[in-house]
């Protein structure tokens, strides 16, 4: 009875994760699609993807966390270094994201609300904000950091080294300069 339940959880945990990593690839094609926009109308559209794939992304992240503690408490208990640290950082995204996104987003819906046309100034501020930036890079590298720890089962200081130097890269990546565009070449007349 055990090993069927410990099964059932695990599917459900690991279909909770896709369902999760699905969601936030979505989100972060719908936001590079918004960063692309001109007009409130081509924004409007990136940002139906979120829409579509909200119930998704909302639904995952609490059903990963419980079937996450029930593995915890009937198969490995909380004295494995490398299930102890991906709870502290699953916690640590799950409060940061339910924080840091809802000001974000509720500012953007009322610059959306208010616009027509071109996009506003502030509308490509909140699109460009390089904190928010930051932190669905720091929260993605978190994820790949996740992932390393389920597949290699580290021990805690190659665990920690390991989700660091990821979570670090993807912020680094997400942060440095970007190369300039070339200029479209002239036309000769």
């Amino acid at each position: 009875m055990l090993a069927t339940l410990y099964l059932a959880l695990k599917l459900i945990h690991v279909f909770a994760a896709l369902a999760l990593f699905a969601a936030e690839g979505v989100g972060t094609v719908a936001l590079l699609q918004a960063r692309r926009a001109k007009d409130f109308v081509g924004l409007g559209a990136a940002l139906a993807l979120l829409k579509a794939i909200g119930p998704l992304g909302k639904l995952a992240p609490p059903l990963l966390l419980l079937t996450g503690l029930a593995l915890m408490v009937t198969t490995w208990g909380f004295r494995i270094a490398w299930a102890d640290l991906a709870l502290g950082i699953f916690l640590l995204v799950f409060v940061g994201s339910k924080r840091l996104d809802p000001p974000w987003q509720a500012a953007l819906g009322r610059e959306m609300r208010a616009g027509q046309g071109p996009l506003t100034p502030a509308v490509r501020a909140l699109l460009e904000d390089r904190g928010y930036s930051a932190w669905l890079a720091l929260r993605s590298g978190l994820a790949l950091g996740l992932v390393f720890l389920m597949t290699v089962k580290p021990g805690l200081l190659v665990g920690v080294a390991g989700v660091a130097a990821l979570a670090a890269l993807r912020v680094y990546l997400e942060l440095r300069p970007k190369p300039r565009q070339p200029l479209a070449p002239k036309t000769a007349a």
